[in-house]
């Protein structure tokens, strides 16, 4: 049933928590924030704890109860902090608010113990047994309800054995499950990974079977103001063994161990007595690029088929006497792009620096023992760089027309033969992380798992509310071929198939492209970008731009000479405005003279395509990483009234507040299939509710039917997912009009499906907004107590009264059918039943029990909640190209399903708004429109109304009921709208209406009719009954 959980604040009628803390609530979730150009706002909320839930034991521990099942513990090594108190009172990257009323609690002192009392937690703190919190000093007994009862306490140092995961960077290059355990070190993935660190920002669930989890907060940088900064809570101690040192940046190739005033600068502790790191230089050649590269690793060399070739020698990560450094220089221009390893910048024009790779000895001195001369050779006509440091290569180079053009300086000498790329070996950093403090949140509640996501959500902020239609069908294709016509093509021929279609989303073909980072139209294959933008938004379609960050502002970009100006570089040098995020110069200035005039043409949000390793660009700040700081900068800095929107991967805990995730260009297979619904389902664990992942054919594979039957189920559960995007390339062929009958027609029904689901869609991520609950749920949320509600990895709950199943195995090859287990969770009532929801005489007992159904490629097994009524669009509405940018819905549907008792009444409720301004935040501009049903037997009474309004809600609108499968006889049926009878209508369809002002009947299955009424009326207002009798 749907349901508002929370009301909009700051209104406090029928708000279910206390008045203040309802108040309280609204400052907790209300973090999106419209900025103004190049100023970031400063992130909402109270970071300070009200002084009674702080419980002070020393100058060193604090303990602040939060919630009654929410309990913060701080430990500081000295009082050098920071902060302006010995304690953490600011903003930190995850937690902006806590400033809550304060839970009840009781708290003791004896001796050296002090306990905390809740409902939830007994905490017991003894101090002076050892520095920090131990096993020793600190436990915590666990008073709610667990699924693992046998646990019972908490201690400092326990692995998270029942936690249900959370979520982490991206499913990029990765094919079939993964493991999600966040404290492995996995680096064998089953797929490429493109490089990106797929397991970057693991993060675990908030919630555990173990009826605990722990949020460390120690190492988050914090705002100071509206700027990120490093957070020095902790200590520099030289005593600390190497083997326990975090680098300050986790890639060898920018964490700065040979620059003391840049490794303090970004917060960290510089040893200069640490042993110099050596790195193995390996040799790469791409033959599609014709390019040799020389790195520690091929970074960036993925989807280019750069093979390894040899090991070159040894380079040394921080200077010595008689070193200097060496970079990598990269050129756009020639075909494919050219790498440069150089220690000067290359004489040929067009090279930007990438980064320092490390340091060798400088040709000016005697060589050293052990040690081989690495030289640089150039082609001019292949303009291409070359770097040899061995006889083999040498000999390479000379073959394939290379010149030498001079000695670069000495590495250290290639003692082995690799067939393999030579790792880099265990690392010392000499710039490390501080250490000492802690900084940590416990959540102690049990199987009260909405509790625990509503509790993170009042000290990290609120799911936010996607604009309508991206919740609708967005789609995106990507290929140096498609121009202006075939964008035009597209569309209409998506329309003419009866596809719906909502967002339209410029892949990186949009812009000029030397290689992954443009910001300037491609006016070859776009000639004129205005007219395009003009004409998509006249069919109602908002647009999205693909964007990849990693290599700057490059000198051929339109905005280029402004940058470069504004960043202090001279645009006569050419030199590349280099990538650095952390530096609000450069995130202001690129904002601002780059993206708002992008935005100013018609762009309406940003699809941010990080990918390049999580150290690139944010050496200022310590703990900080790109994906996180793209995402904030771009979502809270989003100007003028539209709400934010940003389509990126995940950066974090916190990241939730940035609205959809990009999961990445996943490698198909019923595997992939199977991991994309969990992870799914299991990203919800940190609020993390909308992953939109690229519904995509399997990439160079021939189109037949068993992979186009795999293609249309994985479209199937995109349908019924939280964002749907459709993505293809050159390589997969994802034109849905173009495929055969079956598969085109299965997809559309899909599509069309979840466009007739908006209102619904919509209504849960208000809900999500309130509650923390998001729109798809792993079954265990509401069955905690139920084994089989966590064993139903790969069904799900869409609200509270979906239940979807998706299909992830083949068909039988006789039959034409694919089988899927269904779990079917009890309802309150024992007799009720879950519907399907294309057909409701097909039905599931909700008793428990794990049934296999056998599903046709046109259906997916979705199933609906017994007495559940449905807010929809009609058919044609819902396939009407740029429909979900309406402010208000026209049309509207109620779909009444049976129930299992004659005497019930059933309420729900339809939230509005005009799906793209940020007033929900603020204001109380919305409409609730609710429809009571009160079933008696042979008969409904449906009652519908709407209370509140907002500037461009429509008063007038044309209501259809639908009665599903309601009687197995219609000859003695009517049907009234307030007291007045309806005619007659002579037919009628699942897709189509009669008449307003009529009703009509067809066969819903076997002996069982579906009577649909259509009224039209002037005042949503006033409220209207329908009464179809039998």
């Amino acid at each position: 049933v749907l349901s508002v959980a929370r009301p909009a604040f700051p209104r406090p009628v029928s708000c279910l928590i206390s008045m203040v803390r309802c108040v309280l609530v609204a400052l907790a979730l209300a973090l999106v924030v419209v900025g103004v150009s190049g100023s970031l706002p400063v992130p909402p909320g109270n970071p300070l704890a009200h002084a009674q839930a702080q419980v002070i034991t020393s100058s060193q521990v604090r303990f602040t109860v939060l919630t009654e099942s929410l309990v913060r513990m701080e430990y500081i090594p000295s009082t050098s902090s920071s902060s302006p108190s010995p304690f953490e009172d600011r903003q930190t990257l995850v937690v902006w608010n806590r400033f809550l009323p304060v839970p009840q609690f009781a708290t003791t002192r004896k001796g050296a113990v002090t306990t905390i009392s809740t409902s939830s937690f007994v905490l017991k703190y003894t101090e002076g047994i050892a520095p920090g919190f131990t096993r020793d000093n600190l436990e915590v007994t666990l008073l709610s309800p667990r699924y693992w009862s046998n646990t019972t306490k908490w201690h400092p140092g326990d692995k998270p054995h029942g936690n249900l995961k959370g979520t982490f960077h991206t499913l990029d290059g990765l094919e079939g499950w993964q493991d999600m355990n966040c404290t492995v070190d996995n680096t064998v993935w089953n797929g490429a990974g493109f490089g990106s660190q797929p397991l970057a920002h693991c993060a675990w669930g908030l919630v555990s079977k173990d009826g605990w989890s722990l949020v460390d907060d120690s190492r988050s940088p914090i705002f100071d103001g509206a700027w990120p900064a490093p957070q020095l809570n902790g200590v520099c101690d030289a005593s600390t063994p190497a083997s326990s040192r975090t680098p300050c940046f986790q890639d060898p190739a920018y964490n700065p161990d040979s620059e003391s005033d840049a490794c303090q600068a970004a917060g960290c502790c510089f040893d200069s007595n640490t042993s110099p790191q050596i790195l193995p230089l390996n040799f790469f050649f791409s033959s599609s690029r014709n390019d040799s590269y020389n790195d520690v690793q091929c970074q960036g060399c993925t989807g280019y088929n750069y093979n390894f070739l040899g090991f070159q020698g040894w380079v040394f990560q921080q200077a010595q006497e008689g070193m200097i450094p060496l970079h990598l220089y990269w050129n756009p221009r020639p075909p494919g792009g050219d790498n440069a390893l150089v220690t000067d910048a290359p004489t040929m024009p067009g090279y930007n620096f990438v980064r320092s790779v490390g340091w060798i000895w400088s040709p000016q001195g005697k060589q050293p023992q052990n040690t081989s001369a690495l030289q640089l050779w150039y082609s001019s006509s292949m303009s291409d760089y070359f770097t040899t440091a061995t006889p083999t290569d040498e000999e390479r180079a000379l073959h394939m027309g290379y010149k030498l053009i001079s000695l670069l300086g000495y590495i250290g000498i290639a003692t082995r033969n690799s067939s393999t790329p030579v790792p880099i070996p265990p690392w010392t950093p000499a710039c490390y992380q501080r250490s000492g403090n802690v900084d940590w949140y416990l959540f102690t509640h049990g199987m009260n798992y909405a509790g625990a996501l509503s509790d993170f959500a009042l000290i990290a902020g609120a799911i936010p509310i996607p604009r309508r239609h991206w919740l609708g069908v967005s789609w995106s294709r990507w290929g140096n071929e498609w121009t202006q016509e075939l964008t035009y093509q597209q569309v209409a021929n998506l329309t003419n198939d009866g596809f719906p279609l909502s967002t339209y989303v410029f892949d990186m073909n949009w812009h000029l492209k030397p290689d992954w980072t443009g910001w300037t139209w491609d006016t070859k294959e776009y000639p004129d970008p205005p007219q395009l933008l003009d004409w998509l938004h006249a069919r109602g379609l908002p647009i999205g731009a693909n964007l990849h960050d990693a290599q700057g502002v490059m000198p051929f970009e339109q905005r280029y000479p402004d940058m470069a100006a504004a960043n202090g570089i001279d645009p006569a040098s050419n030199q590349t405005v280099l990538f650095r995020i952390s530096d609000q110069r450069y995130a202001d200035t690129l904002n601002d003279l780059v993206l708002e005039p992008l935005a100013e043409e018609g762009f309406d949000f940003w699809w941010t395509d990080w990918q390049q390793g999580e150290a690139l660009g944010v050496q200022d700040c310590t703990g900080l990483n790109p994906t996180y700081m793209l995402n904030h900068y771009r979502f809270m800095n989003y100007s003028g009234a539209t709400r934010g929107l940003l389509h990126s991967r995940w950066g974090g805990l916190g990241n939730h507040r940035y609205v959809s995730g990009f999961g990445g260009d996943v490698i198909q297979s019923w595997d992939s299939l199977e991991f994309m619904i969990y992870f799914t389902a299991t990203a919800t664990n940190v609020l993390f509710g909308y992953w939109g992942h690229e519904m995509m054919a399997l990439q160079s594979a021939p189109i037949n039917d068993a992979n186009l039957e795999l293609f249309t189920r994985v479209m199937q559960f995109g349908a019924f997912s939280p964002i749907y995007t459709n993505w293809g390339n050159g390589g997969s062929d994802d034109n849905l009009w173009g495929f055969p009958p079956v598969y085109r027609d299965s997809v559309q029904r899909a599509l069309a499906f979840r466009l007739q689901l908006l209102p619904y869609l919509y209504t849960l991520a208000r809900n999500a907004y309130q509650t923390a609950l998001s729109p798809l749920r792993p079954m265990y949320y509401a069955y905690p107590t139920l084994a089989e509600a966590y064993d139903a990895q790969l069904q799900y709950m869409m609200g509270d009264s979906l239940l979807v199943a998706p299909v992830v195995t083949p068909a039988d090859n006789a039959t034409g059918l694919a089988k899927v287990t269904v779990w079917c969770p009890p309802l309150s009532d024992p007799d009720a039943l879950w519907y399907a929801l294309d057909n409701a005489t097909q039905t599931l007992p909700a008793d428990k029990a794990t049934r296999t159904v056998a599903y046709p490629l046109n259906r997916v097994p979705v199933f609906v909640q017994d007495g559940t009524v449905l807010p929809v669009l009609p058919y044609q509405q819902a396939i009407a190209l740029g429909i979900a940018i309406q402010p208000s819905y026209t049309q509207l549907e109620w779909w009444i399903y049976p129930s299992s008792s004659s005497a019930t009444s059933t309420t729900s409720s339809m939230y509005e708004d005009d799906g793209m301004s940020s007033d929900y935040l603020t204001t109380t501009n919305f409409a609730i429109t609710t429809a009571i049903v009160a079933r008696k037997p042979n008969a409904y009474y449906i009652t519908i109304s709407t209370t509140g309004t907002y500037p461009s809600f429509t008063k007038q609108r044309a209501y259809t009921v639908r009665a599903l499968a309601f009687t197995s006889s219609i000859s003695s049926l009517t049907v009234d709208a307030n007291n007045q009878p309806l005619k007659n209508a002579p037919t009628c369809s699942p897709t189509t209406q009669p008449p307003q002002g009529t009703w009509c009947a067809y066969l819903e299955g076997p002996s069982r009719y579906t009577i649909v009424a259509s009224l039209f009326v002037t005042d949503t207002s006033s409220p209207v009954t329908v009464v179809i009798s039998a």
